[in-house]
């Protein structure tokens, strides 16, 4: 087995050092555009120290914009960092620098202001420990070009001790976006605030996050190695932000050896085979979780698939192929380094495969097999009886058998049947197969079957029912009686019995006697409605029924009034009823006029009642009516109205007359346009509006004496308080251009001159 180990030294490396190499620090992100008024005292940018601690007096900054004023840390910014972590509602916490030091690993934070606006750009997700260090005061304006600037900006950041180092980033303009995730300066400038750009792939990523400050958010990463073998042992190593804790790890068949701990050691269990994913699972103080996951390509011993399998059978004066099968190098013990071993002796052969995680054995038993006999076991003296199953047993004298079965197909030793024929049973070996064959006889079993001649069990008065008689065996009548056909005429139940060496069978037949149909109506059968496009009916019977329009059933649904009929088809006898559908109809007759007119509009109506009408009444909107023949009223407003005429049988039936009256509104209309008005705050003449009535305001609109449009309006209470955008506008003469809509439909459109005094 080959163990698989890593310096414990690794364990300890910190994540960061493979970011940052050879050099002190890191330059991570830049806020470019941040949020708040001024913007230029809000803007930063994160980094991180390298392996060795850094003094802040050391730091120089060249910004793309204005000068380097130094870094400064006083009472000012003291308070600003506690108004940070007041705001923070993760588990990050922000401090300044302990006697000017940024500690190794540290991440930094460095705002272009000590006045910065700590609410315009939000601390609240900080989920980790940051330092923060502040540029004196100074410059208000940006240090960056945002996304209205052009071409490439460059910032260049230099500590000079423990040793001189330097990083400098670059990013484009034109490839800032905004909070849309938008391009470029097209979008308005608040949707850029939030623009950033994130260094710490190696390459510039352009983001927005809004009005957040550039801080890494939480990240949890696993390294590992390599492919492994069982019991081999792997390191893994979990890089992660500081505030993480509670570490699990689960995952593969193994066992993790430090389960709870960022770093834990693996050993691979036996079942891990192929790529076992690995998964741990951490959370901050805020129970917020991270999980990640490390893959590796887990092997094992090989594994052999031996054909013809553990055992082999050796025919007389034949030979058997042995074959094996796996991942790895194949060796017969004594025999080939191939997959197959042809041999021709009994005893017992070993195999072995090797991979890079080690060897296998398994081994094959070679035996000597003989042909097989068999033969059928005599079931004994007859008659076997075919309502009786009989049980049959095959077995084998001598020899190897793979697989034994009956002329039927049924495998195994036994075989019921109860049917007559040879039986043949058959065994089938490697070296060969054997049969034996038996012819068996089964007795019919007693049968005993009763029909009448003409199909029917009943008998009807005067009528006698032949009776027939079939089967198997000695048939005979119950009571005595041969086994022949009977002739009967009266009802009752009747029993033929068959016998033989096998037992007996009987049947019995019952005959009733013939009822009556029973028809009679349910209802209705002779009746007279209004119009109407259904009848429902039904009668009671004992029998099938018929009805007039085909249908069956002792309900029926008539669509056509007239005679009708019902027939019952009993046993014994046919039977009928009839019945009759009446409609009584009524007509309505009525004259309206006039049946247009402009309003108000007065119209006279007479209704005539023909029979068998008795009675008659108008009704007309809004829902009002007249109990008269004669109608006289007047609709005083314009529309489309309904009026009805209805003539009433004694049945209560009724027929309608049906007008459409069309009353026109009146086309006249009157419109004023004032000459002048005067928007002086007194309250007399201080609006221009549009006077009349019996119209609709389409539009008004307000032009200067230069032919400029300078406001409109739709609604007749709206009007021109003198103003444009909010100034008063000047004295003098202009014009008024008005569209309507009068009641008849028309539009038409006046303009006029007016003056504006004040």
């Amino acid at each position: 087995m080959q163990l698989v180990l890593r310096f414990l030294l690794a364990l300890f490396i910190f994540p960061w050092t493979t970011l940052l190499g050879q050099n002190c620090f890191e330059i991570e992100a830049i806020l470019v555009d941040a949020c708040g008024n001024p913007e230029g005292t809000s803007e930063m940018v994160r980094f991180r120290v390298g392996p060795q601690n850094l003094q802040v007096n050391q730091l120089s900054v060249s910004w793309p914009n204005n000068a380097f004023l130094g870094i400064c840390q006083n009472s000012n910014t003291s308070a600003k960092v506690q108004q940070i972590n007041n705001q923070i509602t993760q588990c990050g916490f922000a401090k300044e620098p302990v006697n000017g030091v940024l500690p190794a690993g540290a991440s930094v934070l460095l705002i272009t202001s000590e006045n910065v606006n700590i609410n315009a750009n939000s601390f609240a997700n900080l989920a980790d420990t940051i330092y923060v260090i502040f540029q004196c005061a100074g410059n208000t304006a940006g240090h960056f070009a945002n996304a209205t600037g052009a071409g490439q900006r460059t910032l260049s950041m230099f500590f000079s001790s423990p040793s001189p180092c330097s990083d400098l980033v670059t990013y484009q303009c034109a490839q800032l976006v905004d909070q849309n995730g938008i391009a470029g300066p097209t979008s308005p400038s608040n949707l850029r605030d939030g623009a950033l750009v994130d260094f710490s792939t190696g390459n510039a990523v352009y983001a927005n996050n809004g009005c957040q400050i550039p801080a890494q958010p939480l990240f949890l990463n696993v390294q590992g190695q390599g492919n492994l073998c069982p019991g081999d042992t792997l390191w893994l190593d979990a890089s992660h932000s500081s505030s993480l804790s509670n570490f699990t790890w689960t995952g593969g068949a193994g066992t993790f050896l430090n389960q709870g701990l960022s770093q834990t050691a693996y050993i691979v269990g036996a079942a891990d085979l192929g790529n076992v994913t690995l998964q741990v699972n951490a959370s901050n103080c805020n129970g917020n979780s991270l999980s990640a996951q490390y893959s590796f390509l887990a092997g094992s011993l090989p594994t052999i698939q031996l054909n013809p399998g553990s055992t082999a059978l050796l025919c007389p004066g034949g030979q058997v192929a042995l074959q094996a099968s796996g991942s790895g190098v194949v060796q017969w013990l004594g025999g080939p380094t191939n997959s197959t071993y042809t041999v021709q002796q009994a005893g017992t052969y070993v195999v072995e495969i090797t991979n890079a995680c080690g060897s296998s054995f398994d081994s094959i038993l070679v035996q000597d097999a003989q042909a097989p006999e068999v033969e059928i076991l005599d079931p004994g003296p007859g008659p076997f009886c075919a309502n009786q199953a009989l049980t049959l047993q095959g077995q084998v004298l001598a020899g190897n058998v793979n697989q034994v079965q009956w002329q039927d197909g049924t495998s195994g030793y036994q075989l019921t049947t109860n049917t007559t024929g040879w039986l043949v049973f058959s065994a089938f070996g490697p070296c060969g197969q054997d049969q034996d064959s038996l012819y068996l006889d089964f007795l019919p079993a007693p049968l005993a079957q009763i029909s009448s001649s003409n199909g029917q069990d009943f008998l009807c008065p005067g009528d006698s029912l032949l009776l027939l008689a079939s089967g198997q065996g000695n048939l005979q009548w119950i009571p005595g009686g041969n086994g022949g056909n009977i002739w009967i005429n009266a009802p009752g139940t009747f029993v033929l019995e068959a016998s033989n060496s096998c037992g007996t069978d009987s049947d019995s037949f019952t005959v009733t006697a013939g009822n009556p149909t029973g028809l009679s109506w349910l209802g209705p059968s002779d009746t007279t409605t209004c119009p109407q496009p259904f009848l429902d009916v039904a009668v009671t019977a004992n029998a099938p029924t018929r009805w007039s329009n085909g249908k069956t059933g002792s309900t029926n649904r008539l669509n056509q009034s007239g005679v009708f009929w019902v027939m019952a088809q009993g046993q014994c006898s046919n039977d009928s009823l009839f019945g009759h559908w009446n409609i009584l109809e009524v007509e309505a007759v009525a004259s309206l006029s006039p049946l247009t007119g402009m309003e108000p509009l007065t119209i006279e109506g007479l209704g005539q009642l023909l029979a068998p009408a008795v009675s008659g009444f108008w009704l007309f909107p809004p829902d009002s009516m007249v109990v008269d023949t004669v109608l006289n009223h007047t609709f005083f407003e314009a529309g489309n109205y309904t009026v009805q005429f209805v003539a009433l049988n004694a049945l209560g039936c009724r027929a309608v007359e049906s007008f459409e009256v069309l009353v026109r509104p009146d086309p006249y209309y009157t419109l004023f346009l004032p000459f002048a008005f005067t928007p002086n705050g007194d309250g007399i003449n201080d609006v221009l509006k549009v006077y009349g009535s019996r119209y609709r305001l389409v539009q008004a609109l307000v032009f200067n004496r230069w032919g400029e449009e300078i406001f409109g309006w739709s609604q007749k209470e709206n009007g021109w308080d003198g103003r444009i955008d909010g100034k008063e506008a000047p004295l003098g003469t202009y014009v008024l251009k008005v569209r309507i809509l009068t009641l008849a439909g028309e539009e038409v459109e006046q303009v006029q001159g007016f003056q504006l005094l004040r």
